[in-house]
């Protein structure tokens, strides 16, 4: 229990960073039962009330009103979701190409490589708001055009890293022949762990060869 603690203790500002997501995260998720008011709703006789805690502020309206008297609170609510929606999407479509385009650069290399990366460059060139700017024209603006336009604008930023892990595995393996000989060696129990080095021992020769660990 005690090394517990002291763990947690270590990971605090991290549990406190995750508990804060987590409520974003329920808000949002409960926003029809939380929210005080109808996001939509208008009422130009309160219209740019202060928030509660202010001279002039209500109860009613904790965070006050807009120009047109809608709750700024339930609005924050149901933003939330919005904003949810479009960041879970964008960071799927942005992943998704980017696992793929940068797994197919790392293991054909060569053109492919080149193309892919090449294409890569073009896209990091882009300023990103010239980029929303150009789609929305064209598309017009919408909540899948936002997340098109963000999966678009942040794939080449997976591609480049899994390009480097794809090229690093595939000289390990294509090359060397590293993780087929050490996967045999394992199942053949003839691997020991030294001072956090895998000593793979042997094979046809009388010496072994290290394996340093990945830092």
């Amino acid at each position: 229990m005690a090394a517990t603690r002291w763990r947690l203790a270590r990971l605090r500002w991290g549990l406190a960073a995750a508990g804060v997501l987590v409520l974003i995260v329920a808000s949002a998720v409960l926003a029809p039962e939380i929210a005080p008011h109808d996001p939509l709703a208008v009422n130009i006789r309160h219209r740019l009330a202060p928030p509660a805690w202010m001279e002039g502020g209500a109860a009613q309206h904790l965070l006050g009103t807009d120009q047109v008297g809608r709750d700024l609170l339930s609005r924050v609510i149901y933003g939330g979701r919005v904003s949810l929606i479009i960041g879970v999407a964008a960071v799927l479509v942005s992943s998704s190409i980017g696992v793929l385009l940068g797994l197919a650069a790392g293991y054909f290399a060569g053109r492919v490589d080149w193309t892919i990366m090449t294409l890569v460059n073009v896209m990091l060139t882009f300023p990103f708001v010239l980029l929303a700017l150009a789609v929305i024209a064209v598309l017009g603006p919408s909540l899948v055009n936002m997340i098109i336009v963000l999966g678009v604008a942040d794939w080449p930023l997976y591609a480049r890293v899994i390009r480097a892990e794809t090229l690093a595995a595939r000289v390990l393996t294509v090359e060397h022949q590293l993780y087929p000989l050490a996967l045999k060696l394992v199942a053949q129990g003839r691997v020991r762990i030294v001072d956090d080095r895998c000593l793979v021992e042997g094979g046809a020769a009388s010496d072994g060869f290290l394996m340093e660990p990945n830092d």
